[in-house]
């Protein structure tokens, strides 16, 4: 996951960087990805959930989700300073929604398997 924030900050930090894709609001769609992807990860990776049980945990996700907006805040940060760039607080929406929608399919997918496995224990 760590290597994940660090292409997503040294993509940030890319003078005049421009996708070759181009239709309107291309780069929301790319940041929703991008940090949704991000929060699967992180989701992941903290373990945002309980156990075998599923069962969340509030605060570990609560975190995940706040370094997650901090990764999206310090990469704002970067573009406003690198030429060919700029920070948008558009962007950081679209950062927050893709971080939502990856955590709560973190969530999601774990709480499902964990039901799985509680079905296999009691078989």
């Amino acid at each position: 996951m760590a290597a994940y924030v660090g292409l997503i900050l040294f993509l940030g930090s890319r003078p005049h960087l421009r996708s070759p894709i181009t239709f309107p609001m291309w780069d929301k769609v790319a940041h929703f990805g991008e940090y949704g992807v991000l929060g699967f990860l992180a989701h992941g990776a903290f373990g945002g959930t309980s156990g075998s049980s599923g069962r969340a945990r509030p605060g570990r996700m609560a975190l995940v989700m706040l370094a997650g907006i901090g990764v999206g805040l310090t990469d704002e940060w970067i573009q406003s300073w690198t030429p060919g760039r700029e920070a948008s607080l558009y962007d950081l929406v679209a950062d927050c929604g893709g971080l939502l929608l990856g955590v709560g399919l973190g969530h999601l997918l774990a709480s499902r398997l964990g039901r799985t496995r509680q079905g296999e224990a009691g078989a």
